[in-house]
């Protein structure tokens, strides 16, 4: 039939599906890709916060017996073995939410059952560089039974 226009006033169903699926698409390859890597980072943030927690409690512990705690087994321990530090100036230590990683502690200048500095490792995940003032080395080569790389905190007293 000559001379009828079709008048057409928005989008059809059709076209409307293929740009809905064409955007789930794209939303599930982005979440996918950034999403590893944002729990790993976002559990580095978690072990930079219990690092600071013990260390607190390690200044607190300093404050009252003029040094740092020692460890039960040796020159350097996990964080679970700092002798004296539960339940008076923490309630218990954090724990990494991972297994085989540790948080290790490292007693230093130590004298008369008194320690004058400690550092405090944990194995990161995908941490950036350290921030200015932090070391950042494979603490003693041990956090957790592998070579995972390091976020040091050193006090000083």
């Amino acid at each position: 039939m000559p001379g009828i226009k079709v008048k057409s006033e928005g989008f059809s169903l059709v076209e409307l599906l293929i740009a809905v699926s064409v955007l789930m698409v794209l939303t599930v390859l982005t979440i996918s890709k950034l999403g590893p890597g944002s729990q790993r980072y976002g559990r580095d943030v978690k072990r930079k916060a219990d690092l600071q927690t013990i260390a607190s409690a390690l200044e607190m512990y300093r404050q009252e017996n003029r040094g740092y705690p020692g460890c039960s087994s040796g020159s350097s321990c996990s964080s679970g073995e700092i002798s004296g530090l539960t339940p008076t100036f923490i309630g218990s230590i954090p724990q990494d939410m991972t297994s085989g990683r540790i948080y290790r502690y490292t007693p230093a200048g130590c004298g008369a059952g008194r320690c004058a500095t400690f550092v405090l490792c944990m194995g990161r995940e995908k941490l950036p560089d350290p921030a200015p003032g932090v070391l950042d080395a494979a603490c003693g080569g041990n956090c957790g039974g592998a070579s995972y790389p390091c976020y040091e905190l050193v006090a000083n007293p």
